[in-house]
């Protein structure tokens, strides 16, 4: 699709979330590529010697810096969300499943005696609905974002956005809460801000405060690093200043408020309830 390329770094990073969720739930061992959970994007057999040549057994540059890019970041929390709850519970270890993934809708489920669950994934560049096959009528809740959804029909579709995934269970888990997103990256105009309250319902307080006159701005994004709301694009002189933004329209679970401000970008997670 011309407006979604895989190439771009924020999709990509995206789409590798996408995968995880469908590499780390399907029972038995995982071998994993160096650095993959930061979405290294380094060849198997680049040279940092020669980049010109190919060598597949020379060490790899580590790329330490990854970790100062939110995005790449908050991959590292999916994985090591998702390897934390494949380890926890036993479902994740049953003879018991099924994957349908052989098109671009894609989908596995996995039952236990103790908990039932449903992934679902289009890993099309477009949007699609897809069959979740729930294993019961009754309440699923979305792992990612704590949403419960009410189900009636077990074979009613669901639409999922280009990239988008979806991890249901029919016990309540609790959200992962990535620590670590609040740090900031550059220094710059903005020497502190704090989001209030959280988590919110309604509305959300922007505080920052500015060293002098910026341009500065400041947008919500959702879980999957996709931009759902700018809040504020503009100068704003110097001092405490306070931004409002009404988070009723969003779905409940994890966002981040990121501000740009003369090359300087802060992010703090917000939990929309």
């Amino acid at each position: 699709q011309q407006n979604y390329n895989i190439r771009d770094t924020t999709i990509g990073l995206q789409r590798q979330a996408l995968a995880a969720n469908f590499f780390f739930t399907v029972p038995g061992p995982k071998m994993i590529w160096q650095f993959g959970e930061r979405g290294y994007d380094y060849s198997i057999n680049y040279d940092p010697d020669n980049p010109g040549n190919e060598c597949r057994l020379c060490e790899k540059p580590p790329r330490w810096d990854y970790l100062e890019q939110w995005r790449r970041r908050t991959l590292m929390y999916t994985w090591t969300s998702l390897i934390d709850l494949t380890t926890k519970e036993d479902v994740f270890e049953t003879d018991d499943f099924d994957l349908d993934a052989g098109d671009a809708m894609k989908k596995i489920r996995l039952t236990s005696s103790d908990m039932s669950v449903v992934i679902l994934g289009n890993f099309d560049v477009v949007e699609g609905e897809i069959d979740p096959y729930f294993y019961s009528t009754g309440t699923w809740y979305d792992f990612w974002t704590g949403n419960s959804i009410e189900v009636t029909d077990v074979n009613e579709k669901i639409k999922l956005e280009q990239g988008e995934f979806r991890l249901y269970t029919d016990k309540k888990l609790q959200t992962p809460d990535f620590v670590g997103v609040d740090e900031a990256i550059a220094e710059g105009p903005v020497s502190d801000f704090i989001v209030h309250p959280n988590p919110a319902s309604s509305n959300i307080y922007i505080n920052m405060h500015l060293k002098n006159n910026s341009t500065v701005k400041v947008t919500l994004y959702d879980f999957q690093g996709r931009a759902v709301k700018e809040i504020y694009s503009g100068q704003l002189p110097g001092g405490l200043r306070t931004l409002e933004a009404a988070v009723t329209d969003f779905d409940q679970g994890l966002y981040f408020v990121v501000i740009n401000a003369g090359g300087q970008k802060l992010v703090k997670k917000v939990m929309v309830r």
